[in-house]
């Protein structure tokens, strides 16, 4: 995360932000992280968990995928 942009986007986008890659930390030391940067079912479980909606770029109807990002659960 470039300290650049922390001026330029909403603080809830950045913390989101730093929460999704945290996700990715902990599945690496707990779980089982998918290949490469492949973003899978446990990690999305762990999202939700968490209260972050993740979604493919490439099809927002799943949940895992190469190029996966996410919403902020409104609730969450």
């Amino acid at each position: 995360m470039n300290p650049a942009f922390f001026a330029t986007r909403p603080l809830e986008k950045t913390l989101s932000t730093l929460a999704h890659e945290m996700v990715h930390l902990w599945q690496d030391w707990f779980g089982k992280p998918g290949r490469g940067c492949y973003h899978n079912k446990q990690w999305a479980k762990k999202m939700r968990d968490i209260g972050l909606l993740p979604y493919s770029i490439d099809d927002p109807r799943k949940d895992v995928g190469d190029r996966v990002t996410h919403e902020i659960d409104e609730g969450g």
